[in-house]
């Protein structure tokens, strides 16, 4: 259908790093179908990338229910996958912004430690992990995994 074609296509401008756009076409399927949650999050991700944190903010309390960290674990995943790691960082750490102290920052603070990881960042890797395994439930190891793993690569 049309809408599911502009989304689609924001996604496609989004991957592209052409945020104007991708803005664009998901603001399009927003005017022909206003209750659109495929287009809601396509400027979501736009407006967290660009740092427009007042409307994501404001998107994420009107919709209390939506999973923030895996959404932004989503669209970031795939931004780190074709190598936009700069992107990938801006995405993460101004979802970290508007999260606070929400108890699943660490979620989103692990997949940044892999985004930096994977771009060679060893030391910002780092970074995140120790804030990750500080903010993360004790039973979650796998960030003292990665710390254990970097620390080694580090000193051989």
């Amino acid at each position: 259908s049309n809408i599911d074609y502009l989304i689609q296509l924001g996604d496609v401008y989004f991957e592209n790093s052409d945020m104007q756009k991708s803005r664009d076409v998901y603001s399009k399927a927003k005017t022909i179908d206003t209750s659109n949650t495929k287009a809601d999050e396509g400027l979501l991700a736009v407006n967290l990338l660009e740092g427009n944190l007042k409307a994501s903010t404001d998107f994420t309390k009107n919709n209390a229910s939506f999973d923030l960290a895996r959404f932004c674990n989503t669209r970031a995943i795939s931004l780190t996958a074709n190598k936009k790691f700069g992107q990938a960082e801006k995405l993460y750490t101004n979802t970290i912004e508007i999260m606070g102290s929400s108890s699943d920052v660490y979620k989103v603070l692990f997949n940044l430690g892999l985004c930096m990881k994977k771009s060679g960042q060893i030391q910002m890797a780092l970074k995140y992990f120790v804030q990750c395994q500080d903010s993360a439930p004790q039973t979650f190891i796998r960030a003292k995994e990665q710390i254990a793993y970097l620390q080694k690569q580090k000193s051989a």
